[in-house]
Order: C-alpha cells, then sequence, then structure tokens
C-alpha cells in the first residue's frame, strides 16, 4: 500500500480503532532508562523515558540532557518499534522529529536508512502536533524535554500491513537521536530543511517495558514541577 493511499484510508482507519479501543482494556507501558549508554557530542542524555498506552493509542515521552563541552541539542528524531532494531525496518515504523525550538512534533513512515532524511518524502508524511513540546531547563536536572499523552493513532494507523508506526508492548527497540541542529526549516505542517549537526544518540532493541496499573502521564516520568520554561521559538518558513 502506497504512502499516499493510506492517507484516504486513515479516517476510516481510525475510527474503526477508536472502536476497538472501546471494546477493551489495554495494557500501559513504560519504558525507561536512567543511564543510556550514548554517544554524547551534542549533550549528554541523563534520561529517556517513553509510555504507551495501549486502548488509547497514546505516547508520552520524556528526556533530561546537561551541557557536553557547552553544547546542548535543539532538535531530535526517534523511531520505536515493538522489540527489533528499528534502525533498517523500513515500511513498518514512523519517525518522530522533535523541534525544541517550535515545541512542533511532526512525523512520518520511516524510510529504513541509517538516517534523517525520512522527511523528504512528502508522501510519507503522517501527522503535524504543533506546540506540543515541553521544553524547560532546570538548573540543578539540566534541560528536560517531553511531550505527554500524544494521540499518535494516525500514526499507528497509517497503514496496513506489517505497520506497527510507534507502538509497543512487553519489547521495545529505540533508535534515538538528538542534535545541535545546523539548519531547519518548515513549510506549512511539513519539515523543509533538516540539517543536523553534531548528534548524542541512543540505541536499544528488545528492551523490556514495565506494566504500570494507572494512567500514563509526566507524574510517572518525574517531570513534574520544573520550572524556568526556556523561551525558544523560531520564525517558521511559509
Amino acid at each position: 500500500m502506497s504512502f499516499r493511499i493510506a492517507k484516504k484510508l486513515l479516517p476510516i482507519a481510525a475510527s474503526a480503532a477508536a472502536f476497538v479501543g472501546l471494546a477493551h482494556a489495554g495494557a500501559i507501558y513504560k519504558y525507561q532508562n536512567t543511564s543510556p549508554t550514548s554517544v554524547n557530542t551534542a549533550g549528554t542524555i541523563e534520561r529517556l523515558a517513553f509510555i504507551y498506552d495501549e486502548a488509547d493509542q497514546q505516547l508520552t515521552f520524556g528526556s533530561t540532557f546537561s551541557a557536553n563541552n557547552g553544547a546542548l541539542p535543539d532538535a531530535g528524531w526517534f523511531v520505536l518499534s515493538p522489540g527489533d532494531n528499528p534502525r533498517g525496518n523500513a515500511t513498518e515504523l514512523a519517525i518522530f522529529y522533535l523541534d525544541f525550538v517550535g515545541r512542533d512534533v511532526y512525523t512520518y513512515a520511516y524510510d529504513g536508512v541509517n538516517g534523517f532524511n525520512s522527511y523528504q518524502n512528502q508522501d510519507a508524511h503522517i501527522n503535524t502536533f504543533n506546540d506540543v513540546l515541553s521544553v524547560n531547563n532546570d538548573p540543578e536536572r539540566g534541560l528536560i524535554v517531553s511531550f505527554n499523552s500524544l494521540d499518535i493513532s494516525s500514526v499507528n494507523n497509517f497503514m496496513g500491513g506489517e505497520w506497527t508506526g510507534a507502538a509497543f508492548g512487553d519489547d521495545i527497540g529505540v533508535w534515538a537521536h538528538f542534535t545541535a541542529v545546523d539548519e531547519f526549516s518548515v513549510s506549512g505542517d511539513q519539515i523543509a530543511l533538516f540539517d543536523a549537526g553534531v548528534q548524542s544518540f541512543f540505541d536499544t532493541t528488545s528492551a523490556q517495558p514495565t506494566r504500570v496499573p494507572e494512567p500514563a502521564g509526566l507524574a510517572m516520568l518525574g517531570l513534574v514541577g520544573i520550572g524556568g520554561a526556556v523561551a525558544m521559538r523560531r520564525r517558521k518558513a511559509k
């Protein structure tokens, strides 16, 4: 199924998914790594967490960074899988681009390449979530970036077949990069140019999330009550 045809079927798939969600109670899964082994050129990744609410198809993300040689990220991307290494899995997974400055999240079908150019295929664009990122700079805990309970039903239902989008359960694979971006611009609701600079990244395969009994949220990540919001805005290209 092509990306363009999948877009036309998206409203039907989303409605069906909503009905299925009402018919059963799904589990909530949390993956958290408080000492990720990674490359930290664009700032040290101190913490990385994802929570997935299976029934409501909601994703929560949070990460904290400390400066490394004065560098901190201002953008990033990640791909999640239900266990396998996300890298190389084309036509199955979604890639999330995070703009720390504009506070927006852009989702595309991941092309399977070990790189960040999936956005260049306009037909692969799934959805743009505007102003959903929280970006806070805490003097003690560092730079904290997160989004809370993001409805990713449009992501998970973008295509059929082996497509899983960003859903995960008892296993998770993570491919996460954060960058002090060299150049970034958008056109409408899509990325026009994303030129990553120095990067920090973390990968894991077949990690085991924990099931949690309560609704997911930032409180579970320990990211609530952080002051000092970073007022970073970038004027978007038209």
